[in-house]
Formats: C-alpha cells, structure tokens, sequence
C-alpha cells in the first residue's frame, strides 16, 4: 500500500507550513552528528563563462561569483543524521525547502535573477514543482539585506523631511484642511476619509495637517493602488501611529527574513556540513543568506570559516581514497550506486528513519530533488566513513600522536578519522615522516586533481 503523501508533510516545507516545521529543525540540528546540504539552481553558468580542468581556484571562485550573482537557490535540501548511542546507527531527517524571496511590499529588495533554459528543463525533466516554488517559496533575507531595511526603517520613521512649498496646490490643501477642522468641529467618532488623490498632494496634507493640529490627530494612506489612494483622519496620536506603522514594518521584516533563520541556526550550532562537490552550494549560502560573496577569494575564505566553520566535500573525499564508479565516475549517483551492498553492507542497518521522514527509504531514487541529494550526499559520507576507519589500525599504532585532540561532540565514531585522514591528505607540508596511509590510499591522495584539492581548501582554509 502507497504511503500517503501527507504523511512526509514535514519533509516538504514550503511558506504555508515553515513556521510550524521550523521548531523541528532547529531541534534536529541542536542534536545532529552531522548535517547535509544540497541544492538546486536556476542556472549554473553565464554566457561566455565555461570551467576548465585547469582552472585557478582563484579562477574557479570568480567564474562561480558570477553565477551566484545572477541565478537564484530556489530549493534548499538539508538531511540531518543524529548518532544513536544505543541503536548504534544514524537517525536521518530530511527537510526539502522550496525558497523565493518575494517582497512583502514596496519597500522591500524586490530581487531580480537569470533563468537558464537548459537547467529549468533539467529541473522539470526530474520533476521539480515551479507551482510550489514560486506560489509556495518561502521568502527570505540575507544578513546585509536585513541590516540595510532596519536601517531605512529607522530612517523613514525619525528623519525631519523637507518642507514642500504648495505652490499652485495650496488652494487645494486649504480646503482640505478645512474639512479636517469641520470634522474636528463635529466631534465625530468615526474617522474622516479624505477624497483620493495623488501622492504628491497626500505628501502636502500630512505636511500642512502636522503643523496646523499637531499631535492631536493621525493621519494614514489607504488604498490598494496609487489612483485610488486616500487619507483617513483619525483622533489619535500621530506619534503613536507612526510607532505603530514601525512596529508593523519591523514584524513584516522579521517575517521576510524567512528561511534564514533555519541557515543562521545550523551556523550557531557549528555542526559539520557535508556537502558534494559542494563550492557552488556554498557559495549560494554566502550571497543568498549572509552577504555579497566578495570579490577576493581570501575573503570569501574567511567569511565562510566563521559561517560554517566545518565543511566537509564527499566527492574530495571520495576522489583522496581513490573510489569511484567505473562509468559514472565520483558523481553522487555514481558513489551512491558504487557504494552498496554487500561491500557496504552496515551502512543498511546505520541508517534509520522515524515516523514521517521515511520517504527517501521508499523504493525509487529521486536525483536532483535537493532533499533527496541532500541524503544520498549524507549516505555516501557514511560510506566513506566506513573505508576511513579501516585506516584505525595505522592511525592508532603512531603512540606520539596526539588522538584526543580530535574527538568530536555528540560520540560519533569516525569524525576523528575524518579529521586526521582530510587534514593529512591536504595540508601535505605538515604531513609527519612517517606514513598514516596505506600505499593505495596514499597515492589515491596525492593523485586527486588539482581542482578537487583546491575545492577543499576553498572550503576550509581560512
């Protein structure tokens, strides 16, 4: 019997549901051993910009900028993988996000991004729902974003404008505070609502009616367009009202900021990302949730080592041990379908689902859903976590290295052999005289590409 798809309403998160899932993820991340990241794109490349196998990484970096410049993450896939000390095996929760930062009014960055043909027919080859991304996206801001709002916010309400003389239109602005002062005259409970007109003249009224009644009445725009736009007068004061439409502003801002909330949450938390082939997905994290990526890759460097501070690459990984698929190569599909039983037999019974995020356990792959890459990214890390700790026998016969420095948090079992086995591998000068790998990892190591080592310097080097 088909699992009905309600059932999997967490997994899916879009705007109508993110605020009631949002406590689930945080507390998924405070209790990860691990959290894996993928996403998906409106276009990877720019006309005229290609990659080369021989590319800089200062190269690579910039022709990267420029996609995330121009091309929009609009669907976001993080699967949580939580230790089970007793269990002996990984709980997996897998959050699929649909993202778009749309304005919530006038005010706000209203972003404007480049669709390429070929990626959205990609997309819509393996069955993305643009219904749900661009209907059901939740919104969001980066850091900079939020700051630069707060900041016109605070402007707009406490900045003395200019006085407009009314020329031509103070026959105009006295008869319309004439009737302000009839209204006042009557003692009217209800508000006065003032004919519509143009903005300009809305501009003059609140100028003239401020100076002439002071603080005694509150004066506020209504209308859904500029045509049909008034002014309501109410008894109140406006100083109050102003504070008023600030707080109103302030709560739209704090709602806008959306999805980054769940990114500013895993940053706090300082859990390992892991991601594959993962420098375009983190460079999308930098401009879309913390700020412009820099022009400088040093910079970019050490902005990302304090935003996710412990990045881990499953493809450098894979490419360092010297494991891939015979036609598919280092490709996600590739060490997804290369890595399984039975020459991986535990990784089966590693992986556990709870109630309600077992979709991905269900039979049939489905590759460039975020969520779904987001897991197998997961799953294939555990697999190579698996080859890695078959090295414990030589990492643990050198007696003068220090072991305990590398114990990781929440007792997950090869995240020290992680460590010492990247660290070796990619920072080679301070490599000891005597070998920690095997002969076929350790040519495996010195044999990766120059693009792959370079990607995980990128990623972890500050």
């Amino acid at each position: 019997k088909k699992t009905p798809f309600f059932h999997f309403e967490r997994m899916e998160v879009t705007r109508d549901n993110f605020d009631a899932v949002l406590p689930d993820v945080c507390a998924a991340i405070d209790g990860a051993a691990f959290v894996a990241i993928d996403g998906e794109f409106t276009g990877l490349n720019m006309d005229g910009v290609r990659n080369f196998q021989m590319d800089t990484i200062e190269e690579r970096f910039l022709k990267l900028r420029q996609s995330v410049q121009n091309f929009l993450l609009i669907q976001f896939g993080m699967s949580v993988f939580s230790w089970d000390e007793a269990a002996k095996s990984y709980t997996v929760r897998t959050f699929n996000f649909y993202l778009f930062p749309r304005p919530a009014n006038h005010y706000m960055p209203d972003l404007k991004f480049v669709c390429q043909s070929s990626s959205i027919d990609f997309l819509a080859q393996h069955e993305t729902d643009f219904n749900k991304v661009f209907h059901k996206g939740i919104a969001y801001l980066s850091r900079e974003q939020e700051s630069k709002q707060q900041n016109y916010i605070d402007t707009r309400h406490t900045a003395q404008k200019e006085r407009i003389p009314l020329g031509k239109e103070a026959e105009f602005v006295a008869a319309t505070l004439a009737k302000i002062e009839e209204w006042l005259t009557a003692n009217s409970s209800e508000p006065l609502d003032l004919p519509p007109c143009n903005a300009f003249r809305r501009r003059l009224i609140y100028q003239e009616a401020a100076q002439k009644f002071g603080d005694t009445l509150a004066l506020e725009s209504q209308g859904e367009d500029k045509r049909s736009s008034f002014i309501r007068v109410a008894r109140a004061s406006q100083d109050k009202k102003k504070q008023e439409k600030k707080d109103k502003e302030e709560a739209e801002l704090a709602a806008m900021v959306g999805f980054r909330r769940v990114i500013d949450h895993l940053s706090r938390s300082k859990v390992p990302v892991i991601t594959h082939n993962g420098l375009l997905d983190v460079c999308h994290v930098h401009q879309q949730f913390f700020a412009a990526v820099p022009g400088e890759l040093e910079a970019f460097k050490a902005n990302m080592a304090n935003l996710l501070p412990s990045v881990y690459d499953t493809k450098v990984i894979a490419i360092a041990l010297g494991v891939e698929h015979e036609t598919l190569g280092t490709a996600l599909e590739g060490l997804a379908v290369h890595m399984v039983p039975p020459a991986f037999a535990d990784v089966e019974k590693l992986i556990l689902f709870p109630p309600g995020f077992d979709r991905y356990a269900q039979p049939g792959a489905k590759y460039h859903e975020a969520g779904y890459d987001a897991f197998m990214t997961g799953r294939v890390f555990v697999s190579l976590l698996q080859l890695i700790s078959k090295e414990i026998q030589v990492l643990c016969s050198l007696s003068s290295f220090p072991l305990t420095l590398f114990l990781v948090q929440k007792n997950t079992p090869f995240f020290p052999l992680l460590f010492i086995f990247i660290f070796f591998s990619f920072h080679r000068p301070r490599m000891p005289s005597r070998p920690l790998l095997n002969t076929k990892t350790r040519s495996a190591c010195q044999g990766s590409s120059a693009v792959a080592a370079s990607t995980w310097e990128a990623l972890t080097t500050a």
